[in-house]
């Protein structure tokens, strides 16, 4: 069973991953003069930014970004969560000091979001909720690069091992 959801999960969050980024954000991000979306800013955002961007993005884009990409990141965290977990058991054994690594991803992920929500809802920010948002996305962005880097290089003493 535990084969099967790595797997799944994998093809889940790579679909996902395809849809948000070559179907959602280019057209959310269609009339922002280049401005990212809060989500694409990998090392955060200023507020004035962040404003700008609300300022700019247009009635259908902050819909797509409302009801289609923010539900759908809602199940994202939980199967990019489900895979790492799994991998991280699949090439560590049966030690789990990681496991924290995907929680944290899971949190960050979940209040960038609820973030992103109250932002586009009120179609304004403060430097304070720009600040904490950017600041998620940013803690969102390293523990996924050290997710993959860990992965990585278990991967490689695993298949070194084989």
């Amino acid at each position: 069973m535990k084969k099967f959801m790595l797997w799944f999960s994998g093809i889940a969050i790579t679909v996902i991953t395809g849809i948000m980024d070559f179907v959602f954000f280019p057209r959310i991000e269609r009339d922002t003069e280049g401005i990212k979306a809060f989500d694409m800013n990998s090392f955060g955002y200023k507020y004035e930014q962040a404003q700008k961007f609300l300022d700019l993005i247009d009635d259908e884009g902050r819909e797509i970004y409302l009801k289609k990409q923010l539900p759908l990141d809602t199940v994202y965290p939980v199967l990019y969560t489900t895979f790492f977990e799994l991998a991280f058991e699949k090439l560590q054994g049966k030690k789990k000091p990681l496991i924290a690594l995907p929680l944290m991803l899971y949190v960050f992920d979940n209040l960038e979001n609820i973030c992103s929500v109250k932002m586009l809802r009120d179609r304004k920010t403060t430097p304070k909720l720009a600040k904490f948002a950017s600041t998620m996305t940013l803690c969102k962005s390293l523990t996924m690069y050290t997710i993959f880097g860990l992965l990585g290089w278990f991967f490689y003493k695993y298949r070194k091992e084989k």
